[in-house]
């Protein structure tokens, strides 16, 4: 998997998360949730919203890893 680090003019960094990364080297975190990546029982299938309260999910499937691959390409661009 990609990981994307983007840096601003003001030094800040966004990406998403990863343990893959010593993030806390660079200084001082502050993390906020991206997406909401959840099971649905009755669809038996993950669900990503970029929005909570969003009745429909932006995309779904029957396995976390695929949601996980999905969000890591689309938040990334």
């Amino acid at each position: 998997m990609q990981h994307v680090l983007t840096f601003e003019e003001d030094g800040s960094a966004h990406t998403l998360w990863t343990d893959a990364l010593p993030l806390a080297e660079l200084g001082t975190l502050r993390v906020r949730r991206a997406s909401w990546i959840d099971f649905n029982e009755h669809s038996q299938r993950w669900e990503v919203r970029l929005d909570p309260h969003a009745d429909d999910p932006v995309f779904s499937h029957a396995l976390r890893e695929k949601c996980l691959l999905w969000e890591n390409q689309i938040l990334n661009r």
